[in-house]
């Protein structure tokens, strides 16, 4: 097999525990008292990261393990030389040139660990041939291989239905077209949206919003649409434009139609990313920068976008504040006012793993003109070995809902960052 070096980082395995209390007198070493720092089995808050005493935000202090650097708080391995195959297969080797066709796998995680206080609520094994899925209270819905839409019940009990529509338009449906079914299933209200694009010039598809309150079925043409978003009763649509609204990286379809809302900087040479609104009210508009090929992700406060969502025109994106980038940037979603970012790669069989979950507080201050500032960011899923791949990352209310696939198949956690 080819081998090749993986430039991100390897995150060490941490056991979180509380931090020792100090004697009397001693502030006691804690989140508040030592956020730049770790807490030491005497109680001790330790700023200066060193291999021995590595971790932020009063977290027990880790010893990193041979090899291994503290950087920003988490034990970083140096670049390691992997023989990779297809990790889902089961043939290949994960991090390190573990073998994940013979790696010991938790029956729902995998080879995934959390961390920093995360828990696993629920988990089932996914229903054959589902890509991804939407929540809308406690009901999931999922986007079929044969681009059928279904609804699957509650967990932990997933059950596919009979279709409730097909995603792919009548004419491509005729034509047995072949699609690339998009990432991401928005819900907005009884609403739900998917949809695919098509090889071709701008890329050509289309989305369909499904209302699960009289099973009416609409197709809107949408060339290059990527993500969508359900928000304020209508849908926000990443991609190339959205029923013949124009000239902008951003639609918003509602009822009335389909409209430009937010648009990229020409500088930017940029195409379609990730998209996601946060509890308070922060938009989270992404984009594939073709300068510095690195997916960026800008926070936009309400201030900056309510008036022209009001009157149905748009603004420009280079306003907002980037609060997260990178190439292996994969994935993201919101859970309260949480941006929840997926980080990975792919190996030189071009199958993606991934390295990391982790969770950025978008915090909102200004009564008038608001800006946003992100949190530091707090890694709460890490993969181990590799053999284990989020492919999917979904928040709906109270629910943070992550797709994992392994040699063991593909199933949906409900985890509690």
């Amino acid at each position: 097999m080819k081998t090749m070096t993986l430039m991100f980082a390897a995150v060490c395995a941490v056991v979180v525990l509380g931090c020792s209390n100090a004697g009397p007198g001693v502030t006691k070493c804690s989140a508040q008292s030592c956020a730049n720092g770790c807490c030491s089995a005497a109680g001790e808050c330790v700023t200066a990261a060193s291999q021995s005493a590595c971790g932020l935000n009063g977290l027990s202090c880790a010893t990193c393990a041979g090899g291994q650097t503290c950087g920003d708080g988490v034990c970083r391995a140096p670049d390691v030389v992997v023989d990779a195959g297809p990790v889902d297969a089961g043939s290949g080797d994960g991090d390190g040139g573990i073998d994940c066709a013979t790696l010991a796998l938790d029956p729902m995680l995998g080879d995934l660990v959390l961390r920093n206080g995360a828990t696993l609520v629920q988990g089932a094994v996914l229903p054959t041939g589902i890509t991804t899925v939407g929540v809308n209270g406690a009901t999931l819905y999922g986007v079929g291989s044969d681009h059928q839409l279904y609804q699957l019940g509650s967990l932990p009990n997933l059950v596919k239905s009979a279709p409730l529509a097909n995603v792919r338009s009548p004419a491509d449906e005729a034509a047995n077209a072949s699609v690339f079914l998009g990432g991401s299933l928005a819900v907005s209200g009884t609403q739900l949206l998917a949809g695919y694009t098509k090889s071709g010039a701008g890329f050509p598809g289309n989305v369909v919003v499904y209302d699960t309150a009289d099973a009416g079925v609409q197709y809107v043409s949408a060339p290059a649409n990527y993500t969508a978003v359900g928000f304020q009763g209508s849908f926000l649509i990443n991609g190339g434009q959205v029923g013949g609204a124009t000239g902008a990286g951003v639609y918003a379809l509602d009822a009335q139609g389909a409209f430009g809302f937010s648009t990229f900087d020409a500088a930017w040479m940029a195409s379609n990313g990730f998209t996601g609104v946060t509890s308070n009210g922060v938009l989270l508009l992404g984009y594939f920068d073709g300068t510095d090929f690195q997916n960026h992700v800008r926070a936009v406060p309400a201030s900056q976008y309510a008036s022209a969502f009001a009157a149905r025109t748009s603004f420009p994106l280079a306003g907002a504040v980037d609060v997260a980038s990178g190439d292996d940037l994969q994935d993201l979603t919101t859970f309260g006012e949480d941006a929840i970012l997926v980080r990975g790669g792919y190996d030189s069989n071009f199958e993606s793993f991934t390295t990391q979950v982790t969770r950025v507080t978008m915090s909102v201050a200004g009564s008038g003109v608001q800006t946003v500032s992100a949190g530091r960011p707090v890694p709460f899923v890490e993969a181990t070995h590799r053999c284990t791949r989020v492919v999917f990352a979904v928040g709906g209310g109270t629910q943070l809902l992550l797709g994992v696939s392994d040699r063991n198949g593909r199933r949906v956690l409900r985890v509690l960052p």
